[in-house]
Formats: structure tokens, sequence, C-alpha cells
């Protein structure tokens, strides 16, 4: 292979993964407006390689869709944001998840 031929087909994925992260920013964003209409939540904080991964353009279209669609009176202003912990969030949940049922880590609410 050549590398013009290389260096188009990289672009080529470029392109397509720039279509993508806001298709699934949007459907994501159209999950999170329907579970904060239906549970009154007022925030969404995702972690994983692929939103992560995407960055700005997904949660950008993400949070569009949720001002859009999140119209009731108390879900209204929710927001969608990274994880804090960026890769290591999940495994952080999972932890305090089985912490919390060891009875080790006491329970907030």
């Amino acid at each position: 292979m050549e590398v013009a031929q290389l260096a188009e087909d990289v672009h080529g994925l470029d392109e397509e993964r720039e279509q993508r992260e806001p298709s699934a920013g949007t459907l994501v964003g159209r999950a999170v407006a329907s579970v904060a209409n239906l549970l009154d939540l007022g925030l969404a904080v995702v972690a994983g390689s692929v939103a992560l991964g995407f960055g700005d353009p997904f949660f950008t279209a993400a949070q569009a869709e949720i001002d859009a669609l999140a119209r009731l009176e108390f879900s209204r202003g929710t927001s969608i944001r990274p994880a804090g912990r960026a890769g290591d969030a999940p495994l952080v949940g999972a932890a305090a998840v089985a912490l919390h049922r060891l009875g080790r880590l006491p329970r907030h609410g």
C-alpha cells in the first residue's frame, strides 16, 4: 500500500468517526431525556471508552437532545457530563457498589 492511499484511507475513517460522534451523542441524549422525564433525573454521568473517546462532539449532541426533549418542569435543566475519573470511573463505581453491599460504605440519601 502506498503512503498516499494509506493517508486517504485514514482521512476517510476520520470523516466517518466525525459523523458517528454526534449521532451517538444524540441517541444517548434521547435516552437520558427519557429517563429524566420519567425519574426526575438532574444529572447523567457518562463513563467508558466510547463516550470519553468521542469527546466534546458527543456531549454537545447529547446535551442538545436532552435540552430539546427534557421539557417537563422537573426535567428541564438536566445535564450530561463525562465522569470525573475518566476511564477508571466504571471500576470505581463497581467497587463502591461492592463495598456498599458488604456494609463497608455508608448509604447516602
